[in-house]
Parts: structure tokens; sequence; C-alpha cells
């Protein structure tokens, strides 16, 4: 099977640093949202608060990575305004990526039908030349978005490690999945990197009166 335009417009127009970014930073809001959880309330309400309390942290920890990479990032009202979602953007010469994530239990599925989501898929538009009959996914135009999801797991742990990742592209109707790129190589390097250690700076305890001693005895 041909890699799709969208797979390719995503790989060359987002910064190669953002994916091994986000999931590093994910994993960490995964383990610190659990463990804040778990310590605040009984285990009955936090398994129910939970999934809340992740989705709200990595949609901030979405626009946050993106910006750091060059991108832009914000949260947008749903259409019927009941709640928000992030959408982050990379612009590159060939057109732009537009991004926006969900937490699934089915890798090879979308996520949920949502307005926003089918909004977004709908507005690439099928090339008029291509034959009503076609089979083939519709690709976007030149100067069109490309319109991706990260998907991604619940944490099988404490660990906050997600269960897969993908970025998966919606067809124009937002109900399959024309292509995708799996994470799990990326997923697994994130998973096994050890946090930066910054040394302190020792202290330089008594220096002054040392550097006075050595002035009086000169």
């Amino acid at each position: 099977m041909s890699e799709s335009i969208q797979r390719q417009r995503f790989l060359s127009t987002v910064p190669p640093g953002f994916i091994p970014s986000l999931l590093s930073a994910v994993i960490k809001a995964n383990k610190l949202v659990g463990q804040s959880c778990m310590a605040e309330y009984e285990r009955t309400e936090a398994h129910d608060l939970l999934p809340d309390l992740r989705r709200a942290k990595v949609e901030g920890v979405l626009r946050n990575v993106a910006m750091e990479q060059g991108g832009k990032a914000a949260a947008t009202s749903n259409n019927n305004g009941g709640a928000y979602h992030s959408e982050v953007r990379f612009g590159g010469a060939g057109g732009t990526v537009i991004l926006t994530q969900s937490c699934v239990e089915d890798e090879t599925k979308l996520p949920r039908p949502a307005t926003f989501r089918k909004s977004l898929a709908r507005a690439v538009t099928v090339d008029p030349q291509l034959d009503l009959f076609d089979r083939k996914p519709a690709a976007p135009l030149p100067g069109q978005y490309v319109y991706a999801i990260f998907t991604h797991g619940k944490p099988a742990g404490a660990n906050g490690v997600p269960s897969f990742a993908r970025i998966v592209f919606p067809d124009v109707r937002g109900r399959t999945i024309i292509d995708s790129v799996d994470l799990t190589v990326a997923l697994h390097a994130a998973a096994m990197a050890k946090p930066v250690v910054v040394a302190e700076p020792t202290p330089k305890v008594g220096l002054k009166k040392k550097q006075r001693r050595d002035k009086d005895q000169a």
C-alpha cells in the first residue's frame, strides 16, 4: 500500500522533535495526574474522575509542546459550546497540518463522533478532477490543510505510559482511517528515557572569608 499524501505531508511538515517531546510530556502528565488524583480522592471517586483529569492535562500538554516546537495552538470551543478542545497547527511550504488529540480504547478505530472532528475532516475537499466513483481516499488539494488525530490509549499502570500511540488521518466523512503513523517505537523510547538530573552548584561557603584572609596576608 502506497503512502498517502496526508501521511507524507504530516511527516514533512511537523518538526521531528514534536512527537518525542509530546510522548514524553504525555507520559509525565499521566503519571502526575494519576498520583495526585489517588492521593486526594477515595479509590472509587478517583476511578471515575481520572479520565477527565487526564484529558484536561493532555490537552494543555499538546498546546504547550506544539508552541515549544514552533507551531501554533489554541483551545477551541466545540460547536455547541459545551466543551473545549486543543487544535495545534504546523505550517510549511507544502501546506498546513492541524492536529487534535483523543484517548481511545481501540488503536485501529477513530475517536467517537464529534461535530468538530467531522468539520475538520470535511474541510479537506475532494479534487474535482477525480471520478465521482473513484474509490481512492480523497487527497487534499495544494494549499489545503491535512487533519490528523493523535490517538493514545489509557496508561496500563502507574508509570503513565499509554498502552499505544498513533497519528491517524480520517477520511473526509470522519468515519474511517485513511492512513496512520505508528508511534510504538517512539513511545518505547520516551518510556525508557531517564530524566535529566541537573546537579546543584556547590555552595562556596566561606569563600569571601578566605579571599579576605589571603588579602590580609599578602
